[in-house]
């Protein structure tokens, strides 16, 4: 059986992650007895990918999915002035749609489980480094210290969808709306009743059901050195899997650089990083977010993380090539991990 992986880069993190996942193309262009149909789109700041039996209801399926996804991105932007989002930054909160409401719960709930690696209030550290970026010098401790002012989840009061949070923070969903769009995609698709697809934002991917051999989708994790090689191959049914990795982008300020991910403790680029965190979880909301706060945290902080979590299992690879997971990652493998030559 010949298998194609496709390298894809994502948006998942504080800044634009560079994302190690790689996915197996059907094998014959076929979905269970049915022939496969792929249709890609720009959205979410990436390429999102969906692949579904080519049946009677394909098409109404994919224009509903791809309709779904634009209108929660018009939702949920930082970048859009139009937006939801922008509206509550705008007016230090506000009333908040259904959707918006489920997605911000979930976001200070990973805040909180993480202890604030993970944090939505992160807008004034993020806009602070971009800043930095355009003008050529870093942040000096005074715009630190400042920006952190208007940072902590703690301070974000959410009650039947009535927002509220102090003058000047700004929320900053890129490190789980992806996630989140992905499981709702996943939710309209399984209302279809198709006996699989996959689900792919630039790397936030859910597999449904089975491949196109009735087997459990296969998803590489790619080599952070070799960007042709996988350090592993996952086998998921009904899984959700995210990438967070440092290895290609990072802020380039006088000729030193910067980490693109900022820990929203401190004001600071995380330097003492993993290169690649791998986590699978029952949702890929689940999945975005731990990924994030696990990078931040660190290979033995992030580990412990994960093990509190049900459900979840994870891959961590340090700078030096070192390899640690959690004690189930093992029975989600196809084949054992690599040796890794960084």
């Amino acid at each position: 059986m010949k298998t194609n992986y496709l390298p894809v880069t994502a948006l998942c993190g504080l800044f634009l992650l560079s994302v190690a996942l790689i996915w197996s193309a059907p094998t014959g262009n076929l979905l269970r007895g049915y022939p496969a149909v792929t249709r890609s789109e720009l959205a979410l700041g990436t390429v999102i990918r969906l692949t579904l039996p080519d049946t009677g209801r394909t098409a109404n399926a994919m224009e509903a999915a791809f309709h779904l996804i634009r209108s929660l991105e018009e939702r949920f932007s930082v970048y859009r002035p139009e937006s939801e989002l922008s509206r509550l930054n705008g007016q230090a909160g506000g009333v908040v749609s259904d959707s918006m409401a489920t997605l911000l719960k979930q976001a200070l709930s990973f805040a909180r489980l993480s202890q604030g690696a993970f944090d939505p209030t992160c807008g004034a550290l993020i806009r602070l480094y971009r800043q930095a970026k355009e003008r050529g010098y870093p942040p000096t401790e005074k715009e630190i210290k400042a920006a952190l002012t208007k940072v902590g989840w703690e301070k974000v009061k959410l009650s039947n969808h009535k927002l509220n949070m102090p003058a000047g923070m700004s929320l900053d969903l890129g490190g789980i709306a992806k996630g989140y769009i992905v499981d709702c995609v996943r939710d309209l698709l399984a209302r279809h009743r198709f006996p699989g697809a996959l689900i792919d934002a630039g790397g936030d991917i859910f597999c449904a059901g089975s491949n196109p051999e009735g087997q459990p989708w296969q998803v590489g994790v790619q080599n952070p050195w070799q960007s042709d090689k996988v350090l592993t191959i996952l086998h998921l049914s009904d899984r959700a899997v995210a990438t967070s990795g440092d290895y290609r982008r990072y802020l380039t300020i006088k000729g030193k650089k910067y980490s693109h991910i900022v820990d929203p403790r401190t004001g600071r680029t995380v330097q003492e990083f993993p290169v690649s965190v791998t986590v699978v979880a029952a949702d890929c909301t689940s999945a975005d977010a731990l990924a994030t706060a696990c990078f931040v945290l660190g290979r033995e902080k992030g580990l412990q993380l994960l093990t509190r979590v049900k459900d979840v299992e994870g891959m961590i690879v340090d700078a030096d090539g070192q390899v640690a997971s959690t004690p189930g990652w093992p029975a989600l493998l196809g084949q054992k991990i690599t040796v890794v030559n960084p």
